[in-house]
């Protein structure tokens, strides 16, 4: 018997098919990464024909460094599958980040005519989100922490605040080996416990079996943020470690007592509604014609537009019910650009309140509506598409699949300090148009100027008057470039890269730039003259044997390509990601989220993070791939 079932009746389709783009990836590196010993290590999951060897080149670090911290692994045949723990290479940096910090107290004084807080940086936390939660911007931020290369846990950051008098701590300089935290017994329940260098809410909450929520309700001056030798109460109950044990990590990654009590739940049956334009009333006079002269492409009907993206998601949950999972997947034809009435109309319905997860509605105007709906009636709800950050304000409910711009900027910067780039004379940033990736520039640019090594190689050109003129003067003829152009202007990007590929022949230039640039017409060996670089989130690996299954299951099933940019893979990873979610830890799942590392699905990671307690979740997980050898490989 099938245990999960679709509320929905549609007429069958038949796509042209489209031809396979091929792509393959050497290593992957992993963007997880987690303490161990006072010590920060990637966590790697094991892929088909990975060794030791192409795994220390990818990570830069040696093989018995990688051998030291995964005693058990069988070094002549790594599993598929199995995690690693790779050391995390610090970047070298001229300024410690454990420098010591002054900063006055004295009520009557200043710091550069400002007063500050300082603020404890958490895990995952952003820059953004620090300087939301502040009501600063992320530039004055910047602007006071002098020599700031980067949010790195545990560090104290300063922030701008009113002038109310300065409220902050002096951190000496932390030695080389963090002291050994400090536990005492205290009022009954409770114990008194130094937090030490480098700890965080998460840290201690697995320590000592809480939560963050009861960390805070116990101490209520952590509002404020956590400092090193503050001393706090916590549960009597748990388990104080001084020395952290290293144990392999399993299947099953450690998390907090109160997100594993309803683990792997398969006995309940859980509802998930699919809100989509599907635009029935259009594809009831939808006719296909063998004559040749009926030229008209199956995509450009109003009915296919998001189609294969239902399509992944029928996959993801006949792969769910082979593993026992019940869903009762309801699909709406919920959304018309025109006006709210499918939308409106839908969540009228009785049986949408009592949903478990929401996925959808695409367009703006639909999902405004849909997401306040969920939050009146506390269902979780997914945006697919959506760049905007605003979709998370107030509302808890909301996760975001497209990572924000200071994500993306983030992870630009942290491969500055690679040790490929970090020796790079100018590093060049080529902007066009506001309104085309206008807040991404804005905190990339922001994010250099904050940090002295790179803001001295800084050069920012505008195109838009400068032309290509601004670029070459400013590149270096005895050194390397980077150059980051930010924009897919068709107008101007093809030439902008054959005139950057001439150059490269007497000069060092590695050009970054953004996602869909595919169909244009755009030489590739310019392109690979140039060590092209691009952030890409939508990343498949057609070497991957899964990734081949899901190809060939879908083309049996829906007779054509899966296409990334018809969002098959997206329909897919969203869905079995999110129904995972729900059978591991429940409706409730969003406290346990962040502890979630499902394994990669085929185009997506998903790795969320909450800049406020009352805002909603964004995909922190930002991939850069490069071009070497015609083939498109992944950082």
């Amino acid at each position: 018997m099938r245990q999960f079932a679709v509320f929905f009746l549609i007429s069958s389709f038949f796509l042209a098919s489209i031809a396979t783009v091929a792509q393959t990836v050497v290593i992957e590196k992993s963007n997880i990464v987690e303490q161990y010993k006072g010590k920060p290590y990637y966590i790697h999951f094991v892929k088909k024909s990975e060794t030791l060897y192409s795994l220390s080149k990818a990570y830069e670090v040696s093989i018995d460094d990688i051998k030291a911290a995964n005693p058990a692994i069988n070094e002549t045949n790594l599993q598929e599958g199995i995690t690693l723990k790779i050391p995390k290479k610090e970047p070298e940096k001229n300024d410690s980040p454990n420098q010591k910090i002054s900063v006055q107290t004295n009520q009557d004084q200043k710091v550069e005519s400002k007063t500050y807080l300082i603020h404890k940086v958490k895990k995952q936390e952003t820059l953004y989100g620090i300087a939301k939660s502040y009501n600063v911007s992320q530039e004055e931020i910047i602007e006071a922490n002098p020599g700031f290369q980067g949010l790195k846990t545990g560090m104290d950051l300063k922030v701008p605040k009113g002038n109310t008098g300065v409220v902050s701590v002096s951190v000496p300089a932390s030695p080389d080996v963090p002291k050994p935290a400090e536990a005492t017994h205290s009022k009954e329940g409770t114990t008194s416990y130094t937090v030490a260098q480098g700890e965080t809410f998460y840290s201690i909450s697995k320590k000592f079996n809480t939560t963050q929520e009861d960390l805070v309700r116990l101490n209520p001056k952590l509002k404020d943020g956590l400092k090193t030798g503050d001393v706090i109460e916590v549960p009597s109950s748990g388990t104080v470690e001084t020395t952290t044990k290293e144990t392999p990590r399993d299947e099953h990654p450690r998390i907090p007592k109160d997100c594993e009590d309803t683990y792997y739940n398969k006995e309940k049956t859980y509802k998930i509604a699919l809100l989509m334009p599907l635009a029935l009333e259009a594809a009831d006079t939808t006719v296909f014609s063998d004559s040749r002269s009926d030229t008209r492409d199956a995509d450009s009907y109003r009915s296919y537009e998001f189609f294969q993206f239902y399509c992944g998601a029928m996959i993801a949950l006949r792969d769910l019910e082979a593993e026992g999972v019940k869903i009762k997947f309801y699909v709406y034809d919920a959304e018309d650009e025109r006006d709210n009435g499918k939308i409106e109309k839908v969540l009228k319905r009785s049986e949408m309140a009592d949903m478990d997860l929401i996925i959808g509605p695409f367009y703006a105007k639909s999902f405004e509506l849909a997401s306040d709906f969920a939050e009146k009636n506390d269902i979780p709800i997914v945006n697919p598409l959506s760049r905007r950050d605003k979709i998370l304000d107030e509302n808890r409910f909301v996760f975001k699949v497209q990572p924000p711009a200071d994500a993306v900027a983030t992870k630009l910067v942290s491969l500055l300090g690679e040790k490929e780039y970090s020796d790079a004379k100018s590093i060049v940033v080529v902007k066009y148009d506001k309104k085309e990736n206008g807040e991404l520039v804005s905190s990339f640019i922001s994010a250099l100027q904050g940090n002295s090594t790179l803001a001295s190689k800084l050069k920012v050109v505008d195109y838009a008057t400068e032309k290509y003129a601004g670029v070459a003067k400013n590149l270096s003829a005895s050194g390397k470039n980077l150059v980051f152009f930010f924009s897919t202007n068709e107008r101007i990007f093809p030439a902008f890269v054959s005139q950057l590929a001439a150059a490269a022949k007497s000069k060092d230039i590695t050009l970054f730039g953004m996602p869909n640039i595919e169909r244009q017409q755009i030489n590739m060996e310019n392109l690979e003259t140039l060590s092209y670089h691009k952030v890409n989130v939508n990343f498949v690996d057609y070497s991957n044997p899964q990734t081949l299954s899901f190809v060939k299951e879908f083309r049996e099933q829906y007779k054509t390509e899966p296409q990334i940019e018809k969002y098959a893979f997206l329909g897919y990873d969203i869905t079995y990601f999110f129904s995972e979610a729900l059978c591991t830890y429940g409706k409730d799942f969003l406290k346990c989220i962040p502890y979630f590392d499902k394994p990669t699905g085929f185009q997506n990671k998903f790795r969320f993070q909450q800049d406020a307690k009352n805002d909603g979740f964004f995909n922190a997980d930002v991939r850069v791939i490069y071009l070497n050898n015609y083939e498109w490989k992944s950082r």
